[in-house]
Order: C-alpha cells, then structure tokens, then sequence
C-alpha cells in the first residue's frame, strides 16, 4: 500500500444558518464501516500492544470515522448540489493515538447541552455507500436575525407568566427554558404575544402588593400544537 492510498482525512462545514444560530461548524465523520480503509496496524500507533478491548475499539472508531479521498470528493459533490454548502478536508496525522480526539469521539458529547448530532445519510437524496454524520455545538454561535427578534417577543411573555404565578403565590415548576418554549409555541399557533410597556409610577407608590396564596386544585394549563420547525443544514 503506497503512500498516496494510505492518506485519510477530517471533514467540516460551516453552515450559515442551522437551529436558529449562524456559522455552526459541522464536523463530519463515518459512523462506522465494515472493513478499515487503512489497516489498524498502520493507522493506530502501537496497535498491536494495546491492552484491552475497550482502547482497541475507541481507536478503531476514531481511525473508521476518516475520510478516503474518494470518499471526500464524493461528500463534497452531495454537499454542494443538495445544500450549496462547502466541504473543507484536512490531511489526518497518522498514526493516531489514544491522545488525538477525533469527531469519533466528539459523537458520545452530542448529549451536551446545545450539542448534536445531524444524520446527513437519513436524508431522502442520500446516495453515498457510508454513512455520514456530524457533530455541531451550538455554544458560542450567535443567533439569526430571526431568532433574536423572536426572543424579543418571547421575553416579555416569559416574565408575565412567571409574574402571573409569583401573584398568585403559584411556584413554578418548569424551568425558564421551558416557559421560552411554550410561549414560543403559542406564538406560532396562535399569534399570542406580551408587550411590556413602561408604568409611570410616583416615586413614593410602592409596587401593587402580591394576591394572597389560595389553594387550588390543579394549575390551569394551555395546550397547543406548535408547528414542526424545520431544522436544515
């Protein structure tokens, strides 16, 4: 096996808008193969003297998750014709060892919050013979134009709903997070919005006191359906 054939590559793309946030970098990977494009014994550092089958796996699946250059032109061409997104390839420094963490690897963190994984070979077009995935993480992107005159709406209706509660002498369960996305939704239903405008108060006037806490039986909830968004890379 010449030189040439024994080169393998990482791949990413920076997507310009994906889940409301700009320039996501995408760092593509194999999901797994059948057989290595380069044999273990060349593409991992002392292959043969790792002890366990635990070592012997996670750097198989680092050395799996690379790219052929066949491979890269492949994914390059389906990027550009099917999302008008570049592909950019990196040599990889082989051989790789238990110190480099690869996108193999970056794949057990798409738990984390803001993080995942998106499935490009689940996409109807999908051709290629691998099966190719990319981890993003959101932390750090900034948010659309869209999004953030969205979360302008939304904030106001967050705080009248914890507001509502803390008058009422309701605790609130659900984290705030959660609140931003019911009002999101019932934004996109129905075109509910909050405004807040300012209250001239006198400077003596002291803040309306809060509603005396009753028991109830069951806090009233809204229910709708919020129309699936679109998530594209």
């Amino acid at each position: 096996m010449n030189g040439e054939r024994m080169k393998l590559y990482s791949a990413y793309s920076v997507i310009n808008e994906f889940r409301e946030r700009n320039h996501v970098t995408f760092n593509w990977y194999c999901h797994r193969r059948d057989t290595p494009t380069v044999p273990y014994e060349i593409s991992i550092a002392n292959y043969t003297a790792l002890k366990t089958r635990g070592e012997h796996i996670a750097l198989e699946k680092q050395a799996d998750a690379l790219f052929t250059e066949s491979e890269i032109q492949s994914l390059r061409s389906y990027l550009h014709e099917h999302h008008d997104t570049e592909l950019f390839a990196e040599p990889a420094n082989l051989p790789l060892g238990a110190e480099k963490r690869l996108a193999a690897a970056w794949e057990e963190m798409a738990s984390a919050e803001g993080a995942g994984c998106y499935m490009l070979s689940m996409e109807e077009a999908y051709t290629l013979p691998i099966e190719v995935r990319a981890c993003y993480d959101l932390k750090g992107c900034a948010p659309t134009e869209t999004a953030a005159k969205q979360a302008q709406v939304r904030r106001p209706g967050v705080r009248f709903i914890q507001e509502v509660h803390q008058a009422l002498g309701i605790k609130i369960a659900l984290p705030e997070q959660r609140l931003d996305q019911v009002v999101a939704a019932l934004y996109a239903a129905r075109g509910f919005a909050v405004s807040q405008e300012p209250v001239d108060r006198p400077p003596d006037q002291t803040p309306p006191p809060a509603l005396p806490a009753r028991e109830i039986d069951r806090p009233a909830v809204m229910r709708g359906n919020a129309p699936a968004r679109r998530s594209g890379s």
